[in-house]
């Protein structure tokens, strides 16, 4: 086959792995403890959040029975220390005493390259509740 017919055959497949190569370089959440849509039958003391890359956290909150939203901090950064500065790919969040109820935990981020990210966990502490991971 010619260089010429190759060509194309080339371009086009540079083309169609582009997107691929973005989608894997963008960080996202990939797992937490607890689990999004965990039922737990006691309160934790603290989440943590697994993304594909590293990311640096720019804001924390927990939303709670009665939807009342408190900021969060990272293990050992006070809530005026955001963003922190270190992209990490391993975020713990400090979590204050839970009674039973719904919560949803919503996180923002960004990526080394500046592009926004941002989502939530939900869970529900239901004491004497048999634990759904």
């Amino acid at each position: 086959m010619s260089s010429v017919r190759l060509l194309p055959i080339l371009v086009a497949a540079l083309l169609a792995a582009a997107p691929l190569r973005y989608a894997q370089a963008n960080g996202m959440l990939t797992a937490s403890v607890p689990a999004d849509g965990a039922v737990i039958d006691r309160a934790p003391g603290e989440a943590t959040l697994t993304f594909s890359a590293e990311v640096t956290i720019v804001a924390l909150t927990l939303n709670g029975p009665g939807d009342v939203a408190r900021p969060l901090t990272l293990s050992g950064a006070a809530v005026d220390e955001f963003p922190i500065r270190k992209a990490q790919r391993h975020v713990t969040v400090l979590l204050p005493a839970l009674s039973a109820g719904s919560y949803r935990l919503d996180w923002r981020a960004t990526e080394r390259n500046a592009h926004p990210l941002s989502g939530s966990i939900t869970f529900t502490v239901s004491p004497g509740a048999t634990p759904k991971p």
